[in-house]
């Protein structure tokens, strides 16, 4: 047996071709796991080709089904997806979540802004739902030139300050990159405007292509700020050399400043130091009136969270 399964095509593998003493192997790996022949086919080749007892060589197996379910749930999750954005983008689906930005210092507030997808039956989808999705479908770059199109189209009314967030992938979009050029050196809203630079935890980048992206974009007077900067990520001359206008504090620290004294004293060297190099220093993801009291005492500049306001649909 050992000798067919090793070279005969499992496919072609038949109940019928078995010898007598291959016949009684199958049969109890049939009855002992509750599969068919070709199952016990399959599983008798993985112990042999991984030298496996049998108990690991049907994990295996049940493995391979589970990826090849898996494959299949993600088809369907990504054609019900494309279904969704496209619908957005004709239908004019694609809408703007705001959220106010406290001022500590007397200076005027800011808006943070947000995509979102408002689905025919007024089901709003947060980009947790679908920018992952979007990318891999090619609607991503669509989804953010509507996207800016709409809170430029907004600001130009008012007389506000307001951000959107840019990731490091979105830097490396050239057309969206070129995209939000081209608004920002036409738009009366610029001189207002403030590129938000996210990136996701221990993701790596090209300094030299941030750089470049933020010299551009600065030459039509706007404002850089670089989001959730903390403990692990604080490097004050990386940010000197982007030029960075302001930076928000990593939000773990805010969070624990109330109760813990290392995380108060580093968000109080964080403002320090800021304060001595000209950078506007955010506080995020304040929960309670009490830790915004307390970034107010350690002169940070501006407060956001659930505890000032929350995200909610921008009427325009």
């Amino acid at each position: 047996m050992i000798s067919k399964l090793k070279t005969d095509p499992l496919s072609h593998y038949t109940y019928s071709g078995m010898s007598p003493v291959e016949k009684p192997f199958m049969d109890r790996l049939m009855k002992n796991y509750q599969i068919k022949i070709h199952d016990a086919v399959k599983l008798a080749a993985l112990k042999m080709e991984h030298s496996i007892d049998e108990d690991s060589a049907y994990r295996m197996l049940k493995g391979d089904e589970a990826s090849n379910l898996n494959d299949i749930q993600n088809k369907e999750r990504l054609e019900k997806t494309l279904v969704i954005l496209e619908d957005a983008i004709n239908m004019d689906r694609v809408v703007i979540y705001r959220q106010r930005i406290e001022s500590l210092c007397d200076t005027m507030d800011m808006y943070e802004n947000f995509i979102r997808i408002v689905k025919e039956d007024k089901t709003m989808l947060s980009p947790a739902v679908f920018l992952d999705d979007a990318r891999e479908l090619g609607q991503y770059t669509e989804l953010h030139k509507i996207f800016i199109d709409k809170v430029f189209d907004y600001y130009e009314t008012t007389n506000d300050e307001f951000s959107l967030n840019f990731s490091i992938i979105d830097i490396l979009d050239v057309e969206l990159v070129e995209y939000l050029l081209q608004k920002v050196s036409s738009s009366s809203a610029s001189n207002r405007f403030i590129i938000e630079i996210y990136r996701k935890t221990d993701e790596s980048y090209d300094k030299i292509v941030i750089k470049d992206f933020i010299t551009r974009i600065k030459n039509y007077n706007v404002r850089v700020a670089f989001d959730d900067i903390g403990m692990s990520n604080a490097k004050f001359d990386e940010l000197l050399y982007l030029e960075v206008d302001i930076i928000k504090i990593e939000a773990k620290l805010i969070r624990s400043m109330e109760e813990d004294e290392n995380s108060r004293m580093f968000v109080e060297f964080m403002s320090d130091i800021s304060q001595r190099m000209n950078l506007t220093t955010v506080a995020i993801h304040i929960e309670r009136d009490s830790t915004k009291e307390m970034a107010r005492e350690l002169k940070i500049n501006y407060a956001q969270g659930y505890a000032i306001d929350k995200p909610s649909l921008l009427e325009v």
